[in-house]
């Protein structure tokens, strides 16, 4: 499993090495869209600077291990990953994972197991502990979004390694009242989308036009047709 996600946050090519009839179909849709297009952030994950300079002048100067950080971009909004694999113990803050626009406010939860989001700040770090390669450390990020008396936060995907990646949301626009966030993929193509309404976690089945496109709307937490197409 370790495998296949660092593979997709390589953002290079993926590719199956089991043997013909021992794939784990399950474990590559993870990585990809019912086409096999890959479903890969913005850039490759790589290492934290705090982790260098602890290898370099020793654990006072940031965590030991691993601890790679990367991001997907959708429209104006950033959406965070982050893995550890042998750290210890450390606490990492928006700045420290190379998240720190101070303009929004963001929300943290585990990819490991759905267990609630809660702030990730500079005041309020995630509190990375016993991460190892087989139990390792798999987080997400995502901003709040505030519409009126509702505050959203896109989850995405929760059954992929990038579960907000640009290659399947094209785009978000948000008004005061509203967000909408496009999909694209294979016609008929059944997406499961999470997100947070109010700290509420909704499920919202969007299921893919002849075009392979749709547009889910918080207004009404409904999926449908793209306008114009």
């Amino acid at each position: 499993m370790l495998q296949a996600l660092v593979s997709t946050l390589s953002a290079g090519p993926v590719g199956p090495g089991d043997r013909m009839g021992l794939m784990n179909a399950s474990l590559l849709a993870r990585s990809c869209r019912l086409d096999g297009m890959l479903l890969k952030p913005n850039r490759p994950a790589r290492s934290i600077d705090a982790q260098i300079y602890s290898n370099a002048f020793g654990p006072a100067y940031g965590p030991n291990g691993e601890l790679w950080t990367t991001y997907s971009v959708v429209g104006d909004y950033v959406f965070g990953i982050i893995l550890a694999i042998d750290v210890d113990k450390f606490d990492l803050t928006p700045s420290l994972a190379g998240f720190d626009d101070q303009s929004q406010s963001l929300q943290v939860w585990s990819g490991n197991r759905w267990q609630g989001a809660s702030a990730f700040s500079e005041s309020a770090p995630l509190h990375l502990q016993s991460c190892t390669k087989a139990q390792f450390c798999l987080y997400y990020t995502a901003p709040v979004i505030h519409l009126n008396d509702l505050d959203v936060v896109f989850v995405g995907e929760s059954n992929k390694w990038v579960p907000m990646a640009a290659a399947r949301f094209s785009n978000l626009t948000v008004s005061s009242d509203d967000a909408q966030l496009e999909l694209e993929g294979s016609a008929g193509e059944l997406v499961m989308i999470s997100l947070l309404v109010n700290g509420d976690l909704k499920f919202v089945p969007c299921i893919l036009d002849s075009t392979g496109s749709a547009v889910l709307s918080v207004k009404g937490l409904h999926c449908g047709p793209r306008k114009g197409r």
